[in-house]
């Protein structure tokens, strides 16, 4: 049923434009982003992220002597005496 003015007379709809068919390409577009979001979701929720432990170095692992594996390596101290 076509609207009618306050006069009873029947009045002509609007006619899509420019702006209609922008409207209709957005809400493709969100749909999509929708979409791919949730198939970006749908990857990592089966399983935890993986998580790396930050290295720890302790007291007495740093004071341990060098090349026993545990401190750091030794520094050149030079050519060998003779």
């Amino acid at each position: 049923m076509a609207p009618k003015n306050d006069a009873g007379e029947t009045k002509a709809l609007p006619a899509n434009d420019a702006w209609t068919g922008m409207l209709a390409i957005s809400l493709v577009a969100l749909i999509a982003g929708c979409v791919l979001i949730f198939l970006d979701w749908q990857n990592y929720s089966d399983k935890p992220p993986p998580f790396k432990a930050p290295a720890i170095v302790h007291e007495e692992d740093a004071k341990a002597a060098p090349g026993d594996g545990k401190g750091a390596p030794a520094a050149d101290k030079g050519p060998p005496a003779k």
